[in-house]
């Protein structure tokens, strides 16, 4: 797999970080409400991540 922007190695790699998916579309801010600067008006967080490597191969 490769990617321009995202990294798995190197100085500015993803390794460790966190990945959060909401229900809905982020507004990015412009909702004119306190929510929207907080959260994007995003809605429910549906599943959340932490990226890491593994040693074990997973399968499905």
């Amino acid at each position: 797999m490769y990617d321009d922007v995202i990294k798995l190695k190197g100085k500015c790699n993803i390794i460790g970080r966190g990945l959060i998916i909401h229900a809905d579309t982020d507004d990015c801010g412009l909702g004119n409400n306190d929510a929207s600067l907080l959260n994007g008006n995003a809605g429910k967080r549906i599943a959340c991540a932490i990226i890491g490597y593994s040693k074990d191969n997973f399968t499905c």
